[in-house]
């Protein structure tokens, strides 16, 4: 059987349970189609110049869509921005293009201080298998980690858009001191965020001890969307670091 769902008709208690049946659910872009229909939306309520922020091109085909789509609409500049990233990170992304908007910056002003933050963002992924990444195929070089798991807990980044392996653990209380330890060492933190998929009370220990060594920095919690959590499983936790200016250039 084929069910179709789009994002925001579908919640996380849904997928887990069809990821227990025999098919993993999968995931697909958004049409051509319904880019441009949103544009052309936007265009007709006013709309003049319009940025638009997508998850990186490396691990879904959703930017080509855009860019398609973008090409079907007439008589509004529209902005395609590949983020290099995913989940949250494009979200902090959307915060500051809106605030550089209201306080009066360009299209090109807003959209050049989304990439220097894009540029400024660390992800770090704790899953506990890799096999959901590896059958939606969004696995990238992590693929090489797979031989010698065994019972390990691998830790994952995102990194010029591709997913990477950047350790592994034997337990899961271990993996979390090591994504803790990991940026920590970023230097100067501007910005956290902690995302989860199954497991909201981790998620909010891990926010708390993160925000001890980031004295200063705004720590939002959430929880990744179905399109996300068909790919990572459950217990993934991650954590979104924007770095300040000056780590980012140490």
């Amino acid at each position: 059987n084929c069910i179709v769902v789009v994002v925001g008709d579908f919640d996380q208690a849904e997928l887990e349970r069809l990821a227990r049946e025999s098919q993993l659910p999968t995931t697909s872009q958004p049409s051509p189609g319904a880019f441009r229909d949103v544009y052309q939306q936007l265009k007709d309520e006013g709309a003049t110049e319009i940025l638009s922020l997508h998850v990186s091109e490396k691990l879904s085909g959703t930017l080509a869509s855009a860019r398609q789509g973008a090409q079907q609409v007439e008589g509004v500049r529209i902005e395609t921005v590949d983020s290099e990233s995913a989940t949250l990170a494009l979200g902090l992304g959307a915060i500051t293009a809106a605030e550089a908007v209201a306080d009066g910056a360009s299209l090109d002003e807003a959209r050049d201080r989304v990439l220097d933050q894009f540029a400024r963002t660390e992800n770090f992924l704790l899953v506990d298998t890799l096999e959901y990444l590896r059958r939606g195929g969004r696995i990238g070089r992590a693929q090489e980690m797979l031989g010698g798991l065994m019972r390990v807990k691998p830790l994952l980044a995102i990194q010029d858009g591709v997913i990477v392996p950047v350790g592994r653990v034997r337990t899961k209380k271990k993996a979390v001191a090591e994504v803790i330890r990991r940026t920590a060492a970023l230097g100067s933190i501007e910005q956290l965020a902690v995302l989860h998929s199954t497991t909201p009370d981790e998620a909010a220990d891990l926010a708390g001890r993160l925000g001890e060594n980031a004295p200063g920095a705004p720590v939002m919690q959430g929880q990744v969307g179905p399109a996300i959590g068909v790919h990572v499983g459950p217990g993934l936790l991650a954590v979104v670091a924007v770095l300040s200016p000056d780590s980012a250039e140490a």
